[in-house]
């Protein structure tokens, strides 16, 4: 029997053994266990931050974007609006400037025909003042030349 007490000692203390084994490696695979479930709580945390900071980055690129849109159409509309205005004043020079060159040429047309008509009744007085004098020294009698007097002299 001491053998089999001597057995049931060695079984025994392996079954301990074995028990212990069993013990030591169910806290730490529970151990294990453990830490990779942080691990994978912290990388959730840290996914879930990134995920917010990147929800929060792309916000604000789209209203960036958008206010440059927007600021862009106000530059558009500004520029249309002053190219507007700046066409308008050119049509309303450009229609003073006819309107002013029509009257220029209207008062040459007039001056033009004022001077004819003034140097037309310029001539015609003059023929008449021509007439005048010819009829005067046609009903002159006719004098000697005192010249050709005074040369025989």
């Amino acid at each position: 029997m001491t053998q089999d007490s001597d057995e049931l000692i060695m079984v025994q203390s392996e079954l301990r053994d074995t028990q212990r084994s069993v013990l030591a490696l169910r806290q730490e695979l529970e151990k294990a266990r453990a830490e990779t479930e942080e691990r994978l709580h912290n990388s959730a945390l840290a996914a879930a931050a990134e995920i917010a900071q990147l929800k929060n980055t792309v916000s604000a690129l789209r209203d960036e974007l958008e206010k440059a849109h927007a600021e862009r159409k106000v530059a558009v509309q500004h520029a249309a609006a002053v190219s507007h205005d700046e066409i308008l004043q050119l049509k309303a020079t450009c229609t003073a400037l006819r309107g002013e060159l029509e009257a220029a040429r209207l008062d040459k047309a007039s001056g033009i025909s004022q001077a004819i008509v003034g140097a037309n009744a310029e001539i015609a007085e003059l023929h008449d003042t021509i007439r005048s004098l010819r009829g005067q020294l046609e009903s002159r009698p006719t004098q000697p030349d005192r010249r050709a007097e005074n040369a025989k002299a």
